[in-house]
């Protein structure tokens, strides 16, 4: 996804049979910075997205359950998250994918979009 500030990018492999890993990464100009290590598995009987961010949460890692799927959108949720609360995905195409995270942060409502397009 191309920002003003370079590109927020995902990149996803399959490992295992019961698990997807991912990087959420920022390239800007020459320069790239990973943020964000994902895992998507089973665990304890249904699917948990596990976040660890750079620079966040004393290095933790942070599940969240599957809350819902409806549509082809999956959500998965965290309550007790200070933010995000949600991190939701959409496949919308052969080659584009939405992405987002929402929650209340700081007392009020905040909703992050990525629209991602595979590039190969």
């Amino acid at each position: 996804m191309k920002t003003a500030k370079g590109y927020i990018c995902e990149s996803w492999k399959k490992t295992g049979t019961k698990a997807l890993t991912g990087k959420g990464f920022r390239i800007a100009g020459k320069d790239t910075t990973v943020e964000e290590n994902t895992v998507i598995t089973m665990k304890d009987g249904g699917l948990v997205y596990i976040a660890t961010v750079a620079g966040q949460n004393e290095g933790k890692s942070i599940p969240f359950k599957l809350l819902s799927v409806h549509n082809g959108i999956y959500q998965f949720n965290n309550p007790t998250h200070d933010y995000p609360q949600t991190v939701g995905y959409q496949l919308v195409g052969k080659d584009s994918l939405n992405a987002w995270i929402d929650g209340i942060n700081k007392g009020a409502k905040k909703r992050i979009d990525f629209h991602y397009k595979r590039e190969m």
